[in-house]
């Protein structure tokens, strides 16, 4: 038997260009970033400032510089900000590192939980960190990515990194820490403590490999 009124209607065409587009613009001017500085470095390289001069930025938000003894505080007391400032995300920028102007717009528009750039460590090896989860908590592999674009991950690290609010609401503070230790005595690093930790109350960590930030390193030259 019919149902009265139940008449199949046409199929909705599928959502134009021009729609999509001013959806993203729409989208984009109810973000409200908090773009943190966790400034541990006795001073502030003149190149980070530059990129950080570049970056585009949409339409509400605010640059706040942080100095504590410890990075794990820092990140802490940003991540307290960004919440009780009712912004819809935090990026975390560490100070020894440069990021393309387009950073910042390029991660929102990816629009999931954390998500970083493609960095190599500081230190030897400058190997990626982009890491995926081993059978152990808060143990992670280096993969090498092999195609570019967005990627699930299980960590990566904390300079450059977008981070919606709605994540460390989701969690219990500290959000970063260096008191964890791995089964093989080593210390977690404070973002990989972070990414664990997400991961743990559901919520996804991406790297985007087309996205390169360049890590600076310094050295010291003489004469023999």
């Amino acid at each position: 038997m019919g149902v009265l009124g139940a008449e199949s209607s046409p199929p909705l065409p599928p959502p134009s260009p021009g729609f999509k587009h001013c959806y993203r613009k729409a989208h984009m001017a109810l973000m409200k970033v908090l773009i943190g500085v966790p400034c541990n470095w006795p001073t502030v390289p003149v190149q980070f400032v530059e990129s950080l001069c570049d970056l585009r930025r949409p339409p509400v938000s605010e640059v706040r510089f942080m100095r504590e003894p410890m990075l794990d505080i820092m990140r802490n007391k940003l991540a307290d900000m960004a919440v009780e400032g009712g912004f819809s995300h935090l990026f975390m920028l560490d100070v020894d590192m440069l990021y393309p102007p387009d950073s910042l717009m390029s991660l929102l528009r990816d629009d999931v939980d954390v998500v970083c750039g493609l960095a190599c460590r500081r230190t030897a090896p400058h190997v990626p960190v982009c890491l995926q989860p081993t059978d152990e908590r808060f143990v992670f592999e280096v993969q090498v990515p092999e195609k570019r674009g967005l990627l699930k991950c299980g960590a990566v690290g904390g300079g450059g990194t977008l981070i919606k609010t709605d994540v460390f609401r989701a969690m219990e503070p500290p959000y970063f820490s260096y008191q964890h230790r791995m089964p093989n005595g080593d210390r977690v690093g404070e973002d990989l403590y972070f990414c664990q930790m997400a991961a743990d109350v559901g919520k996804g960590v991406y790297c985007r490999t087309d996205l390169v930030y360049p890590h600076m390193i310094t050295a010291a030259v003489a004469v023999d």
